[in-house]
């Protein structure tokens, strides 16, 4: 279940999301639906915070019908439309980024991903290494 608590400050927004089967859960809405109610969290978020305000997002990528779908780069664009200035964006790698390597000459990365993410890499969908942090400030 997600939670939503306040942070540090008067001003401060932070929660967490959680796709669930129950209804309502914004990340499970028809594609249109989702960039209406996500468009009017974030004006929200605009709303409440004061100028200088940051707001902090990790946001991954998907897979529809066999193609990558750079939700990151959607939700930057955005955050940006509604007013907020993108500062920095780090990837998260959900991959080790140091191989140990075997005698046979090949190597092993430990992966964090779900069991389901690892079957439709390995039946060739394109592969989702890392998420999106994106730190940005309302102007």
């Amino acid at each position: 279940r997600g939670k939503g608590f306040s942070g540090r400050g008067r001003n401060s927004v932070r929660g967490s999301e959680n796709f669930g089967p129950s209804e309502g859960q914004i990340g499970n809405a028809p594609h249109d639906t989702y960039w209406a109610a996500m468009r009017q969290i974030y004006e929200n978020c605009f709303a409440l915070l004061p100028p200088g305000g940051h707001i902090i997002l990790v946001v991954k990528g998907h897979v529809r019908n066999k193609t990558y779908v750079d939700r990151p780069a959607q939700t930057a664009q955005l955050l940006e439309t509604v007013g907020f200035r993108l500062l920095h964006w780090h990837r998260a790698w959900l991959i080790s980024q140091v191989a140990q390597y075997r005698l046979d000459g090949g190597e092993d990365r430990k992966e964090t991903k779900s069991f389901f993410r690892r079957l439709q890499e390995r039946k060739g969908l394109p592969k989702i290494d890392f998420e999106v942090v994106l730190c940005t400030e309302r102007s």
